[in-house]
């Protein structure tokens, strides 16, 4: 882990010296994601980092609205809940994340 933090410390830094305070890693649940690096990370730099919380393609689509695409292109399903979560960040002024493969 420490090689890690050595690593990415840097360039954390760099890009918190353009007034970025906040970054999000959009690696879902399965494919890598390691909360426990981000975490290190952020308490070694100070800037804060956010995991996703879900899985991220068809068919593991979970009841509530998590966004992403399949490699082979959007599938009906996940052009559904894409505009799903078009009209509710349009109509809540929300930023709206998507994980694209």
């Amino acid at each position: 882990m420490a090689d890690v933090v050595a690593l990415m410390a840097p360039e954390i830094r760099k890009v918190h010296d353009f007034g970025v305070t906040a970054m999000v890693d959009f690696t879902p649940v399965g494919v890598g994601r390691r909360v426990e690096l981000l975490k290190a990370v952020s308490e070694a730099t100070g800037m804060r980092l956010a995991a996703p919380t879900g899985i991220h393609r068809e068919p593991n689509v979970p009841v509530w609205i998590k966004l992403g695409v399949s490699d082979d292109g959007i599938t009906e399903c996940e052009a559904t809940i894409l505009r799903a979560a078009a009209r509710a960040g349009k109509e809540t002024n929300a930023i709206i994340g998507v994980h694209i493969a």
